[in-house]
C-alpha cells in the first residue's frame, strides 16, 4: 500500500517502542515487530515479552513525565518518550493503543492512514516536536 508520512518522525517512533521493549524485556525474552495493512490503514506493532504494565498504570504511559519502573531494570529517562510518540502519530492521523498484563509482556500498535497527505508534524504539534529535540539534548 502507498501513503504519505514524515520518515524521520515515524521512524523516531519505531525507535521508541523498540527502545522500550528492550529495556523491560529481560535476557531470553522476545521482541516482534510487525506491519500489515487494515482497512484504510496500515498498522505497526511492537510486542515484547517483557515485564507488563499493571492495568492500574497503564492510562498513564502516554502522559508527559511518566516513568513506568525504568529505575528497576537500570534505565532512566525523561518520561516523554511515549507522549511524544503519540504526538507524532496524531499529527499523521493515526491512533496508538496498548495491550499489556504484567508479567506477561506489552504490545503498543499504531495505526496511520493510507492514500492521505500528512500535514508536516510541526505545522500540527510544534510543541510536541520541541519536546523531541528537548529530549534528543537531554539524551
Amino acid at each position: 500500500p502507498t501513503f504519505d508520512f514524515d520518515p524521520i518522525h515515524v521512524g523516531q517512533v519505531v525507535n521508541n517502542l523498540i527502545s522500550n521493549s528492550l529495556k523491560f524485556t529481560s535476557s531470553g525474552g522476545s521482541i516482534k515487530i510487525s506491519a500489515k495493512p487494515a482497512i484504510g490503514s496500515i498498522v505497526v506493532s511492537v510486542s515484547d515479552t517483557g515485564a507488563g504494565v499493571p492495568k492500574d498504570k497503564q492510562h498513564l504511559l502516554f502522559t508527559k513525565f511518566t516513568q513506568l519502573s525504568g529505575a528497576e531494570h537500570g534505565s532512566v529517562g525523561t518520561g516523554l518518550g511515549l507522549y511524544i510518540v503519540k504526538g507524532v502519530v496524531e499529527a499523521h492521523g493515526g491512533t496508538i493503543s496498548l495491550e499489556s498484563e504484567e508479567g506477561r509482556g506489552t504490545t503498543i500498535s499504531f495505526s496511520l492512514p493510507m492514500n492521505s497527505k500528512a500535514k508536516p508534524a510541526v505545522e500540527q504539534h510544534p510543541v510536541v516536536l520541541q519536546e523531541n529535540k528537548q529530549q534528543r539534548m537531554v539524551n
